[in-house]
């Protein structure tokens, strides 16, 4: 379980103001997002110890900046990770916007099928066609 997984993700991505704005919208607190996803990845968990608890933290501003930028690297990461940002793209560009962002990343990763991410999410009520839906009314993210 050391590699980034998609509810590390999402936990990077709980800390943004952007998702927790959205998530608020959608009538579902972060909080209670980041509960019912630790939940679910501590009842998934064999071993657990600092060193994979240190090892959980991603840098999603830097992830998105080379996924903006069209970065080669991005093939070495864990294949949900290269789902969930795939799909960030593709909901990126279905809201007409010029860059992808941690919304669009909250997205992917509530419409996706990772077994911590998407089952928290429907535990809380969090369907991916209501946050599309506030990620839209907030318009165009500018390039």
């Amino acid at each position: 379980m050391g590699e980034t997984a998609p509810e590390d993700l999402l936990r990077a991505l709980l800390d943004d103001a952007t998702v927790t704005e959205v998530l608020a919208a959608a009538g579902v607190p972060g909080e209670e997002l980041r509960i019912a996803v630790e939940r679910r990845w501590l009842a998934r968990v064999v071993h657990l110890d600092d060193e994979v608890l240190r090892g959980r933290r991603v840098d999603v501003a830097a992830l998105l900046r080379a996924v903006n930028a069209g970065s080669p690297t991005l093939g070495g990461l864990p294949r949900p990770v290269q789902t969930a940002l795939g799909l960030a793209v593709r909901e990126s560009a279905a809201l007409h916007d010029s860059q992808v962002g941690a919304e669009h990343l909250l997205l992917a990763l509530i419409a996706g099928s990772d077994p911590v991410v998407a089952p928290a999410a429907a535990e809380l009520g969090l369907r991916a066609g209501a946050v599309r839906r506030v990620v839209a009314r907030r318009g165009p993210r500018a390039g």
